[in-house]
């Protein structure tokens, strides 16, 4: 049985002697020391996170994706090595090795081997616009023009970490309302499956012609009581086919994106409308 993963805060000097800190996914602390040496680190302090409420549920059956948790946490790592002094193509192999996020694993194999032929990290990561952002993907280019791909990476990465924490805010703030919400609808569920049909039948017994209300619903519980395990299969088949990776629910979100990659095409340091389109909704880079 496989170890569960745990989310490490860490602190690790490199190469030039400067204080890094960072979170790190892995199995136990031995593990994540591990991969920080292999990234040309020292560590100073490991410390596990706390998950709290904050572990992210996955159904299985319905696909791994990219998270804006695993960017964020990439971003940061990215810049982190690439500030050390590594070289791109490590540095892409470290994280392709030591992502916890399967088809981000995979995705940033392939943007290893387009940069490994010749491709601009920026045209490699065009080439997966269903995966990286258009702002990823623009800072990025902006990064290799200007020589300060570890600062774009790194305002990359902290941008997105404000993001993830703004999410995380929302979701506590709403668990507690969702919580009594799902409760109320369990509740009135029990009720029409369990208690109306038990009065309708001792109604029934009496006699008599029930009022409008009651008779609705009496008449409201039957039908849902009947109807009941046919909305439950419908709806876990729904459920699965909306959720594949080549669903209609992924498969409308992915054009939609790779219609409106091209409109975020304003220079973002300069304020002008003269910047390339970096991926096409063909999935060809600049």
């Amino acid at each position: 049985m496989a170890a569960a993963v745990a989310t490490y805060k860490y602190s690790v000097r490199d190469r030039a002697g400067r204080l890094v800190t960072g979170s790190l996914d892995g199995e136990s602390k031995a593990v994540v020391a591990l991969k920080l040496k292999q990234m040309g680190y020292a560590p100073v302090a490991i410390d596990q996170t706390k998950a709290g409420l904050k572990m992210d549920i996955k159904i299985p059956g319905l696909g791994e994706k990219v998270e804006l948790k695993d960017l964020a946490i990439m971003s940061r790592q990215f810049a982190t090595m690439i500030s050390s002094g590594l070289s791109l193509l490590r540095a892409l192999t470290i994280l392709a090795d030591q992502t916890e996020n399967k088809k981000l694993a995979k995705v940033l194999t392939k943007v290893r081997n387009d940069v490994e032929v010749g491709n601009s990290l920026s045209s490699a990561l065009g080439q997966h616009f269903e995966v990286f952002p258009p702002l990823m993907i623009n800072m990025t280019k902006a990064g290799e023009v200007g020589g300060f791909l570890d600062k774009a990476l790194l305002q990359v990465a902290e941008n997105y970490e404000a993001e993830v924490k703004l999410r995380g805010k929302v979701k506590a703030a709403m668990t507690y309302p969702i919580v009594v919400f799902i409760m109320a609808i369990v509740g009135v569920l029990a009720m029409l499956l369990f208690v109306v049909p038990v009065f309708s039948t001792l109604f029934n017994g009496l006699g008599g012609k029930l009022p409008a209300p009651t008779q609705l619903l009496v008449s409201v519980s039957h039908g849902l009581k009947t109807g009941f395990p046919v909305l439950i299969v419908l709806f876990i088949v729904l459920t699965i086919v909306w959720g594949k990776p080549n669903g209609p629910l992924r498969s409308a979100t992915s054009s939609t994106r790779s219609n409106s990659t091209c409109s975020h095409d304003r220079d973002w340091y300069s304020g002008s409308d003269s910047y390339p389109c970096v991926s096409k909704p063909e999935g060809k880079g600049p």
